[in-house]
């Protein structure tokens, strides 16, 4: 099956795409315009798939044509461009499955095949007037249930009405979603009073709970695990802590991350799932293991020392001959000079082999000598990583990155302009303010956006 993985550049995570056919080309572009300044399409496809669907090429991805911060060696494998003939004849229904949340989770090894989460198609049917008309698909506790959602034609584009999204989604009044959560870094912090009672929570898990709240006309609160520990469990097989509360259905969802393990998974519905973030560092890929670098043999001394022991090399050698020479012959040093430059009669021909070899091993001698301590001491090199002042350099100097999600948002985040939603999410976040996060109307946008990406794990609630 065709997997094309849309990463928000938000703070939602990943988005999972099922495609069991091809859209038409201008289809295509139309959908990229549409999300491509907030997404990045990432396409994975087998060798089977290759034959089922019309695809002009399929090349190994670089992800710098998306954007510079995902050129990784990460995301490399099996991971395809999608693009589709303009001439290829369609084929029915084209079903579009998306996964808009992922798990919050601490995990250093998370794996693609932990996607596996409720999930809602877009798909489209061509109509008799030339245009497409698309339906969402979505599934709530195993029904399917189908609405229209917009439509594409050649002169329009794509069409899709977020307003009427907004309103038909926008029906929970009089619902009440129980939240819980415990302090961990910024996701979650709880607010006692001056006697040491819960009355609310910060941090970005509830601060998402929240708008989406106002946003979708529902309530949301907020409850403290009694025993404030993660979980437990008790002598009889029974869950305690925050897990256990989420076990007794006790509260619907929590604001704070959690680990993902089978065994959790055997005794809670994780379909519900708010925000994603993977735990760990950035860093540059480190060398695999030592080599011997043999250019490291002329860099013990400078380029100026480098030609001075040539010279030296020369006059002690020519020195070394004229001596074995004038010993030969039984004449001075000066007549054996004279007779090197051809104006005696023995010419050099007559230097035994034995001789030359000896001059020679005995200036490569002379050489290796004044190189012996640095030789010895610079002949291998440790290929360690680069240090790494900031993403910013490391992203300049092409540095092939491993790049996690949370520390990168951090970066980004401190390096937001002011007064640009990033910027206000850190300072709210450093600062731990009680001040309502969202204050004017681009940043409530983002966060009307984001409700329609995640209301659907609230259908349940309307049905």
């Amino acid at each position: 099956m065709l997997k094309i993985w849309v990463i928000p550049f938000g703070f939602m995570g990943f988005l999972q795409y099922f495609v069991t056919s091809a859209f038409p080309k201008a289809m295509v572009e139309d959908i990229w315009t549409f999300l491509g300044n907030k997404y990045l399409f990432l396409i994975e496809m087998n060798e089977t798939d290759m034959s089922l669907f019309p695809f002009e090429y399929a090349r190994a991805m670089d992800l710098s044509d998306f954007h510079p911060l995902w050129k990784s060696d990460y995301f490399e494998k099996d991971l395809i461009i999608f693009k589709t003939c303009p001439d290829v004849p369609m084929k029915g229904g084209t079903l579009l499955r998306q996964n808009w949340i992922l798990m919050p989770s601490k995990c250093a090894t998370l794996l693609w095949s932990d996607l596996d989460l409720m999930s809602r198609i877009i798909s489209y049917e061509e109509c008799s007037n030339g245009t497409w008309a698309l339906l969402e698909h979505y599934a709530i506790k195993m029904t399917n249930y189908i609405n229209p959602m917009g439509k594409w034609s050649p002169t329009e584009g794509l069409e899709i009405p977020q307003p009427q999204i907004w309103e038909r989604r926008a029906n929970l009044h009089g619902h009440i979603l129980r939240a819980t959560a415990l302090e961990w870094i910024w996701f979650a912090f709880p607010v006692f009073d001056m006697q040491g009672s819960l009355v609310d929570y910060t941090g970005l898990g509830p601060t998402i709970l929240k708008e989406l709240a106002k946003a979708l006309n529902f309530q949301v609160t907020f409850e403290e695990p009694p025993d404030c520990t993660w979980q437990g469990t008790h002598p009889n097989g029974s869950s305690y802590g925050m897990f256990g509360f989420l076990v007794r259905k006790e509260v619907d969802i929590t604001g704070s991350p959690m680990v993902i393990v089978p065994e959790r998974q055997e005794q809670i519905d994780f379909t519900l799932r708010i925000h994603a973030f993977k735990q760990d560092l950035v860093s540059a890929h480190a060398p695999e293991g030592t080599r011997v670098n043999f250019w490291v043999y002329f860099d013990a001394f400078t380029f100026s020392a480098w030609i001075s022991l040539l010279i030296c090399g020369f006059i002690f050698s020519l020195i070394f001959f004229l001596c074995g020479l004038a010993l030969q012959e039984g004449i001075g040093l000066s007549s054996a000079l004279r007779i090197v430059l051809g104006n005696g009669t023995i010419q050099v021909s007559h230097v035994t082999l034995k001789q030359l070899h000896l001059i020679i091993t005995l200036g490569t001698s002379f050489i290796l000598m004044a190189y012996n301590g640095n030789l010895t001491s610079t002949m291998t090199v440790q290929l360690n990583p680069p240090p790494i002042d900031s993403l910013e350099k490391i992203v300049a100097g092409n540095a092939k990155l491993l790049m996690w999600v949370d520390t990168i948002y951090t970066i980004m985040l401190s390096k937001a302009p002011p007064g640009d939603f990033k910027h206000k999410l850190w300072q709210h976040i450093l600062k731990g303010s009680d001040q309502p996060l969202v204050n004017d109307s681009e940043v409530r946008r983002w966060i009307l956006e984001m409700a329609l990406k995640i209301s659907s794990l609230f259908h349940w609630k309307m049905k």
